[in-house]
């Protein structure tokens, strides 16, 4: 299980370290969201920014421990538009 947990945060500083090719000063409370919920894939088309507020309600939409669906869908147009932004960059 360690093992597994290290390559999920190497894989995770690693998605970072890319957008910060693109985005230098990224702010540490933008976070790197693997949009397929897998750390180890790090393909730019899987990656959006979010900030990290937004990403912590966003896994407990997923995992099912908050919210209604209108915030679901309101948080959901808040990623498309970090992603336009993102993909544009």
């Amino acid at each position: 299980m360690t093992t597994e947990n290290n390559k999920k945060n190497y894989s995770r500083d690693k998605a970072r370290k890319m957008v910060k090719q693109l985005i230098p000063n990224l702010p540490r409370n933008i976070i790197v969201h693997h949009l397929d919920l897998n750390p180890l894939n790090n393909s730019r088309d899987n990656l959006s920014l979010m900030l990290s507020g937004n990403h912590i309600r966003l896994h407990a939409l997923i995992s099912g421990h908050w919210g209604r669906e209108t915030d679901t869908i309101r948080l959901l147009d808040r990623l498309e538009s970090w992603l336009v932004i993102y993909n544009n960059y």
